[in-house]
Parts: C-alpha cells; structure tokens; sequence
C-alpha cells in the first residue's frame, strides 16, 4: 500500500485544477469602471492550471479560459502539452519567428564545420553555402515579424508563397517560381528545426498541397553549341574591340588591341571552360580544386568532399585538351596548396564580359555543367556512369540536366525509321506479292 508520504510527493508533482481569480473591469479606454458606491467592478476570470516538476523544480502553467468548463478542458489541453513535449511545449509558445530565425541561424546555418583531415575529414556542422539561406529567412523575418511560431498556418504559409510571387524583383522584374520555391524550402526547414526543438508538436508545411512544387518551375535547358564553345574559346586570348567615337571625332570608328599583360589576365579562363564543359563539376567545386587534386600520370581528379555539394567526394576523368591546357597553367603554379584557377570568390564581371565578347546570349556559368551531362549521355556513356561522375545522387535531379537537342531529336528519329523498315518492308512486300498474283 502506498503510503502517504509517496502520494503527497505524486500529489505535489503532479496537479491539475481550475483557478479563478478576479480582476476590476476596464472600459474601452483602460479605465477601471466604479460602481454606485465608488468601488471598483470586478469579474470572474478562470484558468486552466497545471503543476509539473521537471530536473527537480516545480513549475506551474496557466491559461486563460471562458468559463469553468472550459477551464477544465484547458487543464487537460496542458497536461497532454506537457506530456508531449515537456516544457519545451510551452517555451514555443513564447518563441516568435524572428528569434526563431536567429536561432536557426546560430544552430545550424553557419559555415560548415569539419573534423579529421585528408579522406577522413566529414562535415560535423552547419552548410557550405549559408549566406543565400540567411537571405531567405531576412525575407521571411521581415514578413511574419513578431508572429508567434505557434500561431503559424497553412493559411499563412500559402499567403507568405502569393505574397512573394506578387512581388518583383528589385529591378522590377518578376520574381520566378523556382526563387520563392528556395525561400519556402528555408521556411520548412527553419519550423522543422522548431519540432526537433519540441516547440512545435508538428510543422504546418504538412497541411498545404504542393506548397513548393517544383514541376511548376521554369526548367533552364540552355546548353552551349559547338560553335558557340569556339567563340567562347577565342574571347579568352587577345581581344580586338571596335567602338564608335562621337562628338568631335565624327562617329568615327577606332579599333582597340588588347597587350600580352591584358589578356595574361585571363589565362585561367579556358582552362576553367574546358574542365568545367568536360567534367560537369559544379562552380563551387572548380574554383576550389587545387593542384593536389590533379594526377595527370592517372588522368584523374579527384573532387575533395569538404568541396562538393553532397558532402561525399569523388573522382572525374581528365580529358585529353583538359590535359593539354592544365599542363600549360600548371607552369605557373607555386605549390600544390595553390587553386588551379586561382578563384577566391566569382567570376561574375569576367563571365559577363567573355559572354558579350562571344556574342552569346542567354548563358550562365552553370549552364556549361548542364551543357558537359548533355555531351556525355550523347557520347554513350551510360545514365549510372554520368551520375558518378556529375556528383548527382538522385535519378530525378540528374534527368532534368538532361537537354533534348535538334541533334538528339533527328537521331530518334533516324533510329525509329530504321527500327520500324525492319518490320514494316516485309509486310509490304507480301503485300505487293499478293496484289501480283491477284
């Protein structure tokens, strides 16, 4: 039998009950409102209320409620917070989507950090590319402000994606599907973290259709032409420019040549086009490859995981102009430490300034990792040799770097033409054998 001690300590641990209180009645201006004689008007008010203990110290949580009924089944309501989630339940529910954010920020959207060395060396925390991520929950900040992360709902969720949507950009341009897609994806994955935290029993996100559907963006489909790649190949050299002079010089035309310092400024751009069309790494991964990932004796790079976007690392094959032209910038590096392209940052101003030279239109960087999966599927190599080498490790990312060329369109159809005359050109000469005989 249990004695009284132990049921007076469970008692005390663990309590659940009504409190009523009263408080004076206020007017709409937040007086308090007198009666006849001059004293204050008061009114009953009722809370749910529950004791816990938990590491050792006793806690009370309350609510307001409408009434002593209601009262009680707000108790209830606590008491299975409480049991869900603990305390932690009821810190969400002062939490608000700012602090939230920072949060976050702090946890789990830092720069990567990792532990061991050489092939050992894994990723412990945070992610190699924070800084769009920290964009979006500004974006999102900025929007929900002080909301309570409790508060949160699909209804809102689908308003935050009609709100983006509705916004241009800053140069006035529509802002894409596939732009507030990436914000929403940080927007689930911040109220992810706030579940695992316990301050939320479950995340909104899951009570909204399609609340990021990719099949609704725009596909980029853009790869480089054969002719494109030469013109591109030859704004990286010494560059002629012709340009118009106005005012006193009557519109006249002046050609300006470029020196050998000029252009030396550019000796890493074909180099990077070449491996970058040839190997399909993504930009990140290039412009982080050292001169100690190169084995030109084994004709092999090999693409560290600290540097990839899956955190595991890989090997791509070193083709043979890749070869030729490594070798020539390999003169000039100073130790095997060094970056091969010798890229800190972007190529941003350089990119836009060879695109123009070239006179192609439409193009971006990553287009030529799109545009090197594309030649390699062409050449026959197989679909599971390409993933291994393009770094993807989903079917379905990988099939939509895969671009339908005109080229690619005749050879389907070259290919249907030959496999339909194997059937169809004894059936017709059956045919005009019966009609001769008849």
């Amino acid at each position: 039998m249990m004695s009284n001690e132990v049921q007076k300590a469970r008692n005390e641990t663990k309590t659940i009950g009504v409190i009523i209180r009263t408080r004076p009645i206020k007017d709409e201006n937040g007086k308090i409102v007198l009666d006849k004689d001059g004293k204050p008007k008061t009114e009953k008010v009722f809370y749910g209320r529950i004791v816990r203990v938990e590491n050792g110290k006793k806690k009370q949580y309350t609510k307001i409620a409408k009434n002593a009924t209601d009262a009680r089944k707000v108790a209830r309501d606590l008491a299975n917070k409480f049991d869900d989630r603990g305390s932690l339940g009821f810190e969400g529910d002062k939490i608000n989507f700012q602090k939230l954010a920072a949060i976050y920020k702090e946890k789990e959207l830092h720069a990567a950090k990792f532990h061991g060395e050489g092939e050992s060396r894994r990723k412990i925390s945070g992610i190699k590319h924070h800084q769009h991520a920290h964009r979006c929950l500004d974006v999102l900040s900025n929007y929900f402000i002080n909301r309570k992360i409790t508060t949160l709902n699909a209804n809102d969720i689908n308003e935050f994606k009609a709100h983006r949507l509705s916004t241009p950009k800053e140069n006035d341009k529509p802002r894409s599907i596939a732009s507030v897609n990436r914000e929403l994806e940080v927007f689930r994955s911040c109220l992810n973290f706030a579940v695992r935290q316990q301050w939320l029993k479950q995340n909104p996100f899951r009570l909204v259709k399609n609340a990021v559907n990719k099949a609704d963006e725009v596909k980029r489909d853009r790869i480089l032409s054969f002719e494109e790649e030469m013109r591109l190949f030859a704004a990286c050299g010494k560059r002629e420019i012709t340009y118009t002079r106005g005012g006193r010089f009557g519109n006249r035309e002046t050609t300006y040549k470029e020196d050998d310092e000029q252009a030396n400024k550019r000796k890493h751009l074909k180099p990077l086009l070449i491996t970058a069309l040839d190997t399909a790494m993504r930009r990140g991964e290039l412009f982080e490859l050292k001169w100690s990932d190169i084995h030109f004796a084994d004709g092999i790079i090999k693409v560290r995981q600290t540097t990839t976007k899956t955190g595991k690392s890989r090997t791509v094959p070193i083709s043979p102009r890749m070869k030729q032209e490594l070798s020539k910038l390999s003169e000039q590096k100073q130790n095997d430490d060094d970056l091969v392209f010798g890229v800190n940052d972007t190529i941003k101003k350089s990119w836009k300034s060879l695109i123009k030279t070239a006179r192609i239109d439409g193009l971006r960087f990553h287009d030529l990792r799109h545009t090197g999966i594309t030649r390699l599927i062409r050449a026959g190599v197989p679909h599971a040799e390409v993933m291994k080498i393009s770094g993807h490790t989903q079917m379905t990312t990988f099939l939509r770097y895969l671009s339908i060329t005109p080229e690619t369109l005749n050879s389907a159809a070259t290919m249907l033409a030959n496999y339909q005359a194997q059937f169809l050109k004894p059936q017709i000469e059956s045919v005009e054998i019966s009609n001769a005989v008849n």
